[in-house]
Formats: C-alpha cells, sequence, structure tokens
C-alpha cells in the first residue's frame, strides 16, 4: 500500500498501513461518537496539518476525519486490535454488509 502523502508515513512501528484514496473502511472504537462505530465509508484523501483520514460514510453523515487507528479495511489483521469480542462482530457484519452491496445482482 502506498505511503501516506506528504511523507506523513513516519510511524513508531513497522506496520504498513492498508490505507488509500478509495478504500473501504470500518469505523471503529470511537468513544466521543459510538454512534459511527461500525459505519462503512470510502477515504477520500489525508488531510495532512490533522493527521486525520477523511472518511467518506454517505448520504447524512458525509466526510468526517478519522485517526488511523479508528479505521479498519475489512479482512484486515486491524479485526483482531479491536477492543471487544462486540466491536469485531459489528464491524465484520457492516463489512460483509457492504460486501454484499457491492456485488453484481
Amino acid at each position: 500500500a502506498p505511503d501516506r502523502p506528504g511523507g506523513a508515513a513516519a510511524r513508531n512501528d513497522d506496520e504498513v498501513s492498508d490505507l488509500f484514496a478509495g478504500a473501504r473502511v470500518t469505523v471503529a472504537g470511537l468513544k466521543a461518537n459510538p454512534d459511527l462505530n461500525g459505519k462503512v465509508g470510502t477515504i477520500a484523501g489525508f488531510e495532512e496539518s490533522k493527521g486525520r483520514w477523511i472518511v467518506d460514510l454517505g448520504p447524512g453523515l458525509g466526510k468526517k476525519l478519522f485517526r488511523e487507528a479508528n479505521l479498519v479495511v475489512p479482512g484486515s489483521e486491524a479485526l483482531l486490535k479491536m477492543r471487544s469480542p462486540s466491536e469485531m462482530v459489528r464491524a465484520s457484519a457492516a463489512s460483509a454488509a457492504a460486501a454484499a452491496s457491492l456485488a453484481p445482482a
């Protein structure tokens, strides 16, 4: 996966980000806005000045900024890092529903 724009890929670990513009992601682990946990969106870009990813959550919610730690790429190992099994179930269900909606009829 490509690095974040503007050389913002410097991190404290060796993990490679799966995030890039156009990637489908599930929001997870939010405490301030828990109603957004499990929502699926598309990454629209990276806001360098805030160090946040711009995610389009679709009609009604629009574009919002998220830390990388709160975005999960469906099928990624990040599901294993969530705080609770219920978060994993909700994110997996949301990812499955998103994948089903993209499948040809």
